[in-house]
């Protein structure tokens, strides 16, 4: 009966069993020390760098790369117990980009641990919500995530530019808006630099918006990754008035576009004025294309 050869894990024990008589003494074991530490290094990095694709096994700096990999954007105030959930759900995401559902759920994940409620809106008037408070994606094992809810209004009640200069309305079909309410100071408060608002240009401040600039790219880094191949999303819009962009509300409501949005000002008894409400009810986060 032959007995087994013992079980050998590392290359300081594999070096023990294979050398000869001369190499196991105290001077040859320390030099054989040496050399095969360095193979267990190299061996233990190989393993840490495989599971370093684990979410959960990834040493911290490591989710950068992760980050990158699955172009799923870490919140700016998420937690990493949260952001490893969605590196995990990432294909789940995925299934769903150019979707108005993977739109959402990803802007949602940047928002974390806040849910306010956030929607599209399109050229058309085709309205998805999600209200404040849902989670439409659960942690692992993923589910399919809720779809928002739909709401089409006839006639329109969206028309952003339907009166701007040039006329484009018609044949910019493909528009989409997302908008993201902020209200209660939750995730942003109105911001305070505004434009003759006594700001100083190179004080580091965002004029016309609270956040930072990177917050502002990476939620718009989201829209223009997640959105369909054949839509535009002018702007994502930030409302810190809770009664703005109200799907119930008729065209010529205060509320919604009144067809000058195209252009930052109108005409108005022969004067130029604001065409858009002020940063003080919304931001307009540019670079969404």
């Amino acid at each position: 009966m032959s007995v087994p050869e013992p079980q050998t894990t590392t290359f300081r024990d594999m070096s023990d069993t294979l050398s000869p008589t001369y190499l196991l003494g105290p001077n040859g074991k320390a030099y054989r020390y040496s050399m095969a530490v360095l193979w267990d290094a190299i061996a233990d990095g190989a393993a840490f760098a495989t599971l370093a694709r684990f979410p959960t096994r990834a040493p911290a700096d490591a989710f950068v790369w992760l980050e990158e990999d699955r172009e799923i954007v870490q919140g700016f105030a998420e937690s990493e117990a949260s952001f490893i959930n969605r590196l995990i759900q990432w294909l789940d995401t995925w299934g769903f980009a150019g979707t108005t559902t993977g739109l959402l759920i990803s802007l949602l994940g940047y928002l974390l641990p806040t849910l306010p409620k956030v929607l599209t809106v399109d050229n058309n008037g085709q309205w998805w919500t999600y209200a404040a408070g849902t989670v439409p994606l659960g942690p692992p094992p993923a589910s399919m995530p809720l779809p928002p809810l739909q709401t089409l209004t006839a006639p329109s009640n969206w028309r952003w530019d339907s009166v701007s200069w040039p006329p484009a309305y018609a044949a910019l079909w493909a528009r989409v808006w997302p908008v993201l309410f902020s209200t209660g100071g939750t995730p942003w408060g109105p911001p305070t630099a505004t434009y003759g608002g006594g700001a100083t240009y190179g004080d580091g401040t965002c004029w016309g918006w609270s956040g930072t600039r990177g917050q502002a790219a990476g939620i718009t880094t989201i829209a223009g990754l997640q959105r369909a191949g054949h839509a535009a999303i002018p702007f994502v819009i930030v409302t810190y008035d809770a009664t703005m962009f109200d799907v119930s509300q008729a065209f010529g409501s205060s509320k919604l576009p009144d067809g000058n949005w195209g252009h930052w000002s109108k005409v108005v008894a022969g004067q130029y004025v604001a065409a858009r409400p002020p940063a003080t009810t919304c931001s307009f986060l540019d670079g969404a294309f």
